[in-house]
């Protein structure tokens, strides 16, 4: 087995990203908000035969949980950016192609802001589209801005399970 070329450059630990959403998700919980997502995080019908997720303040914990056993790819979006829209069937193409290498999980940023916050802080992320990688816990930065032709992402994704 050939040792990942990944630089940990960037890498953050997001305990206190989980603090601050189990803080949400009780503020959450009491303002009795309605489910944006079925019980196990996936949108009706579970888009992506199960390798999607619609990440929010109640699912958090369980999908990092997910990236013990393989890289999540935290895909932040908005219905406001036409990039991010496109961006988001190219995710979704790639993990069916991918069949479970990666999880891909959307955050919709203007449905949870305040988990949005906390990542883009702790990612740094400047504007959308933007995705990181979270490996075994941690934050990896994979882009912002400025998302790469399907091609090129799809090569990012192989070195992220590689």
């Amino acid at each position: 087995m050939q040792p990942r070329n990944m630089s940990m450059r960037g890498v953050v630990d997001l305990g206190a990203v989980k603090a601050a959403s189990e803080a949400a998700a009780q503020r959450a919980a009491r303002a009795a908000s309605a489910p944006q997502a079925g019980p196990d995080g996936t949108p009706g019908g579970g888009a992506g035969g199960g390798f999607f997720v619609e990440l929010t303040e109640e699912n958090f914990d369980s999908v990092l949980a997910l990236s013990q056993q393989a890289p999540v790819v935290l895909e932040f979006s908005s219905q406001r950016s036409a990039h991010s829209i496109e961006l988001g069937a190219v995710f979704e193409r790639l993990a069916e192609e991918f069949a479970g290498r990666f999880v891909l999980a959307r955050l919709d940023i203007d449905a949870s802001p305040g988990l949005a916050q906390e990542l883009v802080m702790q990612a740094q992320i400047q504007g959308l589209p933007a995705a990181v990688a979270v490996i075994a816990g941690q934050l990896a930065p994979m882009f912002d801005r400025a998302a790469p032709q399907e091609e090129q992402l799809r090569q990012i994704l192989d070195q992220l399970v590689a």
